[in-house]
């Protein structure tokens, strides 16, 4: 009888282990002509970056369809960004969405950082308000409401929590877009939700008819650390020095106010300081690792008595003890097979070539050309025309500039490539 139990706990040893799951075909990859022909029409500062797009697969490919996207915004080839931003928000939606079939695919049981890249709720944002950006140029003032409120939405989502929105440029520019919509009501609602995100924010006046929004630095950086390298934590990159701008559009001087930090977006969730964003996935392995070990022990001494039991002629115990055992087997068994197949490893991949800080500043109608300085506590470090464009409407102009270049990174994201075991 007892043997005829171990063998049963062996067999539930294999039933139970994780299983491996089997993947779909992968897609042939691109030949160099396709390549070629893909790369034709995008700005040459930008092509590495599409070029990555294409040939990364899945995993990397939202993290490279936005770097190209930002790129080729800065290179001036907006509908190359268009292109890029819809990919990747396609993809971002069917997994950040605020359905059951994308809760779903939160899951704790795949590790991070092979899973298909969707970025941070500071990043996912970041997609949406460029995208709301290109299509306050085209003066398609609903959609890009839209993409600002997606930006919005997208702040308050981690990988399993949700969190208060607090991203208040987003509702600024939502009612800007509403305003140069005609809808000054809705406008008024959308300001009145960023103060009450941020008390400081500056508002459009009523008869402002130009928004010029600014960058400067480079994206915070992620990396981890932890027992399980679970604690997702957050540095900012190293300084470019610059901490202000100023716009200048005909004889007016225009200070650039502060819209937002991406490092305080990454670092915090709702306002509140970060620690250990996976910490959730790292205590349920611990724990289900020490029940699962706790239940092994149980089992092996159940086995042991039943053996001792049937050599005293104690067959009934010996069976008693014996199914007890496979129980406790059985538990252990569980309980090791969900410690192991939860991954909390943090992903340390990040969109490198965001700004640290957004800036902005709106205007009546006063001219159209103009510059933006960059500046640090020693004064102007640099200088960048501007023309803020009308949209095809004539109601609203924008412009959009920023300081360092984002097609200056390189052509290999940070972190993205798999680590060799």
């Amino acid at each position: 009888m007892v043997r005829r139990t171990v063998t049963a706990i062996t067999a539930a040893c294999i039933a139970l282990a994780p299983t491996v799951a089997t993947s779909a075909p992968k897609p042939k990859p691109a030949t160099e002509e396709q390549i070629q022909a893909y790369l034709a029409d995008k700005p040459e500062t930008a092509r590495p970056l599409f070029r990555r797009a294409l040939v990364e697969g899945e995993r990397n490919q939202v993290l490279y369809l936005m770097r190209a996207g930002l790129a080729a915004m800065d290179a001036g080839d907006f509908r190359s960004a268009e292109g890029a931003f819809d990919q990747a928000l396609a993809k971002i939606e069917a997994v950040y969405a605020s359905n059951p079939s994308a809760d779903k695919a939160r899951s704790k049981f795949v590790k991070e950082a092979v899973k298909d890249f969707k970025g941070e709720g500071y990043e996912r944002s970041m997609a949406y308000y460029y995208r709301g950006v290109l299509y306050l140029h085209e003066g398609d003032y609903d959609n890009a409401r839209a993409s600002f409120m997606g930006a919005q939405l997208q702040d308050q989502w981690a990988e399993d929590t949700q969190y208060a929105s607090d991203f208040a440029l987003m509702d600024v520019l939502a009612g800007w877009a509403s305003q140069c919509a005609g809808d000054p009501g809705l406008a008024g609602e959308f300001y009145g939700k960023a103060r009450e995100k941020n008390a400081a924010i500056a508002i459009p006046a009523a008869d402002d008819r130009i928004l010029m929004l600014a960058e400067i630095g480079r994206s915070p950086e992620k990396w981890a650390d932890g027992r399980y390298q679970e604690n997702l934590r957050y540095r900012p990159a190293a300084g470019s020095g610059l901490n202000s701008v100023t716009f200048r559009l005909a004889d007016a001087e225009i200070a650039g106010q502060p819209g937002e930090s991406l490092y305080h977006q990454a670092s915090t969730r709702g306002g509140r300081q970060v620690d250990a964003i996976l910490a959730g996935k790292a205590n349920f392995k611990s724990t289900t690792a020490g029940v699962a070990q706790g239940a092994s022990q149980v089992a092996m001494a159940a086995v042991q008595q039943a053996n001792t039991m049937q050599s005293y002629g104690n067959y009934s115990g010996a069976n008693n003890m014996a199914y007890a055992g496979m129980a406790a087997g059985l538990l252990s068994l569980g309980f090791a097979a969900a410690s192991a197949a939860a991954k909390p490893q943090a992903d340390t991949r990040y969109w490198d070539n965001l700004p640290e800080a957004l800036l902005f500043a709106t205007s009546p109608p006063l001219g159209a050309f103009g510059q933006i300085e960059y500046l640090n506590e020693a004064g102007v470090m640099s200088t960048r025309l501007i023309e803020p464009r009308p949209d095809p409407r004539g109601a609203c102009s924008i412009s959009w500039s920023r300081d360092p270049s984002g097609y200056a990174v390189p052509e290999v994201a940070p972190n993205s490539e798999l680590k060799k075991k």
